[in-house]
C-alpha cells in the first residue's frame, strides 16, 4: 500500500540523518545489500521502528475513512494518494525521528566500542 511506502521512506530520511548526525557512514550496512542509489546502514536501522510505523498505518486504516478523492490513478494504472492524506504522513516525521534516535545512538556506541 502506498500509505506505507511513504511513511518508510520518510522513515528512511530520518534513519539516514540520524546515521549522520551519530558520524556513522549511511553507506556500511550489514543486514542489506548495497545498492545503486540507496544506503544500506538507514535500511538496517529502520528494521527496528517498522513495527512501531506499521502500528500507526494500522490505527490510521482503522480510524480514517479513505475517499475516492484522495487517490488518483496513473495512465500506467498505478494508484497515487493525494493531499491532505499525504500531509497527515509527512507530518509523521517527528515521531520516526524520535523512534530511530536511540537506535541509531545503540548502534554508534558499538562501533566506537570496537575500534
Amino acid at each position: 500500500m502506498q500509505c506505507s511506502t511513504i511513511l518508510y521512506a520518510i522513515l528512511g530520511a530520518e534513519a539516514r540523518i540520524a546515521a549522520l548526525r551519530m558520524r556513522l557512514d549511511p553507506g556500511l550496512g550489514l543486514l542489506h545489500a548495497d545498492q545503486k542509489n540507496r544506503d544500506s546502514l538507514p535500511c538496517d536501522l529502520m528494521e527496528a521502528v517498522r513495527p512501531q510505523v506499521d502500528a500507526y498505518m494500522l490505527d490510521l486504516l482503522r480510524s480514517r475513512a479513505f475517499r475516492k478523492s484522495d487517490f488518483f490513478e496513473t495512465r500506467e494504472s498505478i494508484c497515487r494518494l493525494l493531499p491532505p492524506p499525504t500531509h497527515q504522513l509527512a507530518e509523521t516525521g517527528t515521531e520516526w525521528a524520535k523512534e530511530i534516535g536511540p537506535v541509531t545512538e545503540r548502534v554508534a556506541r558499538l562501533r566506537f566500542q570496537h575500534r
